[in-house]
């Protein structure tokens, strides 16, 4: 450009990004966005800050922590993916708003709130994403010197049991989901459990699996058939 003087010009200011080398990356991070994230992988952000990352690019493509195409999303299991990762992010450029997500986000709806998949899962998918009631999970897990996973999946059971007195149609046909109501039942009855304990001692065998036994034989005897 022919100007007849120099042009004024300001200081750009860029971000000079420095990673602890001593400490070693932890978490896993998945990002669904566009390619603005292309700016991040190139400065070598995603590479040292987590120990993996993968980016689905507009939902389609996966890209890897390196920075290579290995693939598309629906070659995945979704389930999987979103369980293997500590941090979940969806990043956007102001001119895809109306394409939010790419539809990321009602499979991760669709993921969390299906109440065809295990009944269990269900439940427990409810605790962990309401954060109130899984910090209460966590801190009750803590007191009880409990796996988290543990008495997560014990709330899930007890919401499971829940519902179940409010419809229990919805479940009667539902082995999956039955076994786990039988055996709630049993627990909260002190003479049917006290019964079942005898049986446990008797037999030798633990009390968690005696009240499966009974509850599967409830189950296949007496529902399953009518």
């Amino acid at each position: 450009m022919n100007m007849i003087k120099e042009a004024p010009q300001d200081d750009l200011i860029y971000p000079v990004i420095v990673f602890d080398k001593t400490a070693s990356a932890s978490q896993k991070a998945l990002f669904v966005g566009d390619s603005f994230y292309f700016n991040w992988q190139s400065d070598g952000i995603m590479h040292d800050a987590f120990a993996d990352c993968n980016f689905w690019y507009y939902n389609k493509q996966v890209w890897n922590r390196s920075g290579v195409e290995i693939g598309t999303v629906d070659q995945l299991n979704f389930g999987d993916e979103i369980a293997r990762a500590d941090i979940i992010a969806i990043m956007i450029t102001e001119r895809f708003h109306q394409n939010f997500a790419w539809n990321f986000d009602e499979q991760l709806f669709d993921y969390f709130y299906n109440e065809s998949q295990n009944p269990i899962d269900y439940f427990a998918n409810r605790v962990r994403i309401n954060n109130e009631h899984f910090l209460r999970m966590y801190a009750d897990a803590l007191s009880k010197n409990m796996p988290l996973p543990d008495r997560i999946e014990k709330e899930a059971e007890f919401l499971l049991y829940e519902d179940y007195q409010l419809a229990p149609q919805k479940y009667q046909q539902d082995e999956t989901a039955m076994i786990p109501i039988l055996m709630m039942s049993i627990r909260q009855s002190p003479e049917w459990l006290e019964k079942v304990r005898e049986k446990a001692v008797a037999q030798n065998i633990p009390l968690n699996e005696m009240i499966r036994m009974d509850a599967t034989w409830i189950y296949e005897n007496q529902i399953k058939k009518k």
